[in-house]
């Protein structure tokens, strides 16, 4: 598995380390704000305001987790 160094979870804060292992997520948390915060760190890799075509926004997310469709559908509120 590749390191992502540049990816937006390079440096994950301590409540996320033990999702996050060589910028990839290994898990999605259960706990409510865990989550959030996760995809709090995911949405950095977006740019704000742009819209995003769904081919695109899999591209971004899928070298950040195996289930790249799940992380999209949280991603929207």
């Amino acid at each position: 598995m590749d390191d992502h160094r540049d990816g937006p979870l390079v440096d994950p804060p301590a409540q996320l380390q033990a999702f996050i292992r060589g910028g990839r997520i290994t898990a999605v948390p259960a706990r409510h704000t865990r989550r959030r915060v996760l995809l709090d760190q995911v949405a950095q890799a977006f740019e704000p305001g742009r819209r995003y075509p769904e081919r695109v926004v899999n591209e971004i997310l899928k070298p950040l987790f195996d289930d790249y469709c799940a992380l999209r559908r949280y991603l929207v509120p």
